[in-house]
């Protein structure tokens, strides 16, 4: 028996039964949970505030290895607005694409620096760069990785105000990622043109940080310009 001989019916059980989800997240906040590793932990539904490292002396919190500022939603309005009126509203999206996409690739990099987010089952296939190629062609593999996405997005995207994925077809190619309340469409309102472009850099750098690829993210559809209550990306390997 193996580790996803364990792993994989408790993760199945916990995202379909919601009475044995709460009763895993009381069981992993207790101090015998604590014990978990941060990554079991994580995937076993502790929220993301409970999973932070505060270091009240040096004013610093970290989460999961790397550290972290907070700020406000409505930044992500001046952001746009301000840089807009600075170099351009073209060039403006280009420039927040690229940093977000920087930003995110450094975030995933630090936490694979001691794995603190990684199951042994897919250490080795991130280290030879075979992460999508393993996870497309092995159906445990691929479960593994979608409860993985799930609860990564849940922790950064959703409990970190950006959002909620929906959708995360990483099996398509392009891959598709589908979510609801996008804070940035939120904070932007109508528009002729996605506004998404912070999103949309974070998403194509959480894959360029795991699988030392280059990934390119595009929003496809965006509730500032449709309306509706989905955006969805493409993220597409480049060359």
């Amino acid at each position: 028996m193996d580790e996803l001989d364990v792993v994989l019916p408790v993760l199945d059980l916990v995202e379909k039964n919601p009475v044995a989800r709460d009763a895993v997240r009381r069981l992993v906040s207790t101090r015998a949970g604590a014990r978990l590793p941060f990554i079991h932990r994580a995937l076993l539904g502790m929220r993301a505030f409970d999973l932070h490292d505060v270091d009240a002396e040096r004013g610093e919190i970290g989460f999961g290895g790397v550290r972290e500022v907070i700020f406000g939603a409505g930044w992500l309005k001046l952001f746009h607005k301000e840089i807009a009126a600075a170099i351009g509203d073209d060039a403006k999206d280009a420039l927040l694409y690229r940093i977000a996409t920087q930003g995110t690739t450094w975030e995933i990099q630090e936490v694979l620096k001691d794995m603190r987010w990684i199951p042994s089952a897919l250490r080795d296939a991130i280290a030879e760069r075979r992460l999508m190629e393993s996870v497309r062609s092995d159906a445990r593999l691929g479960r593994l990785f979608r409860h993985i996405t799930r609860e990564v997005s849940r922790l950064i995207i959703t409990e970190g105000g950006w959002g909620n994925v929906v959708e995360y077809a990483f099996e398509r190619d392009p891959i598709r990622v589908v979510m609801t309340e996008t804070m940035e469409a939120k904070m932007l309102g109508a528009a002729t043109k996605p506004t998404c472009v912070i999103t949309a850099g974070g998403t194509a750098g959480y894959l360029i940080g795991l699988t030392g690829d280059r990934y390119d993210a595009r929003e496809v559809r965006c509730v500032s310009v449709s309306g509706g209550s989905t955006c969805e990306f493409e993220v597409t390997r480049s060359a």
